[in-house]
């Protein structure tokens, strides 16, 4: 028996599917983050108005020199901790936008086949390196715009995030 078939061609053969990482667990938590962090800084804001109201103490500042230092008031102390745990929830709202960015340009790689015109390094340190944070975040986030919806023009709300 003899067959005869003819190999396929490039052209028969469909192209492999990409595999590209799920975002929407990672940018549902960013956002849960976000929102919390905010609420962390108004709850902040509150503290440093009461703390303007009640003016200073009468002892003066904590730190009266000489190694003598006045007891905080309650006021100070909760002020303290508002503060640590805005901080604290700032930090961890920045981590998992990062790793959410992370994803999306690894997804806009694997669907454009490009590299990005930032390194790795560039996604973590472009964001507190002086004057180079003023650039290249915003490239980061349009590169992988373009990557993933060649042809399309980047959002009106990418260059106002990036100026607020």
């Amino acid at each position: 028996m003899n067959d005869h078939t003819t190999p396929p061609t490039p052209d028969d053969v469909p192209a492999p599917v990409p595999a590209l990482r799920r975002v929407h667990g990672v940018g549902r938590c960013t956002v849960a983050l976000l929102a919390l962090a905010g609420v962390a800084w108004a709850v902040r804001a509150v503290w440093e108005i009461r703390l303007a109201v009640t003016g200073e103490p009468a002892s003066g500042p904590p730190d009266q020199g000489g190694g003598v230092h006045r007891p905080l008031t309650s006021l100070e102390n909760s002020y303290h901790l508002v503060g640590d745990v805005g901080a604290a929830t700032a930090l961890i709202c920045a981590i998992a936008f990062l790793l959410w960015l992370d994803i999306v340009r690894d997804n806009a790689r694997t669907l454009s086949g490009r590299s990005p015109r930032y390194v790795g390094f560039w996604l973590y340190a472009g964001w507190v390196i002086p004057v180079a944070n003023l650039w290249i975040p915003r490239g980061i986030v349009a590169d992988a715009h373009q990557d993933s919806a060649p042809g399309e023009r980047l959002p009106r709300s990418l260059n106002v995030w990036w100026g607020l």
